[in-house]
């Protein structure tokens, strides 16, 4: 009975069911850290455009450290000035040891790979073709 009456209840009220609202949950932080991988991809690319360096010699974010932070943390720093989703992670960067922050070095070298594989490339694949001989 007790199975029963959980079940018409999980039916008649989806909202409250355990697995909806974990993967409502799931839905949005996929949704968040696509954002937060969005804005990352755009400040590498502002860094690629302008032909300057992304890395610094302190790469720590709002330290009190001397150094240069780089380009690309500084780039990130001032999209999260007029972005909320990013400033919070950001922030939470810096309070928590958090493994996925989406500013290592080696995503970078990732998403420039990509950038470079995926769009670079297809365009000068699409400009060859359309030349003449």
């Amino acid at each position: 009975m007790i199975a029963t009456e959980s079940f018409l209840n999980s039916v008649e009220n989806p909202e409250q069911n355990v697995n909806n609202w974990l993967d409502d949950e799931k839905r949005k932080n996929i949704i968040r850290n696509r954002h937060i991988v969005k804005c990352v991809s755009e400040a590498i690319l502002f860094c690629g455009r302008q032909c300057i360096a992304l890395r610094g010699d302190k790469e720590v974010l709002n330290g009190e450290s001397r150094g240069n932070t780089g380009n690309f943390l500084a780039a990130l720093q001032m999209i999260a000035n007029h972005d909320d989703i990013l400033k919070q992670h950001l922030d939470n960067i810096q309070l928590s040891s958090r493994n996925i922050t989406y500013t290592s070095p080696l995503i970078q070298n990732e998403i420039i790979e990509i950038i470079g594989q995926d769009i670079i490339l297809k365009n000068l694949l699409e400009e060859i073709k359309a030349g003449k001989l």
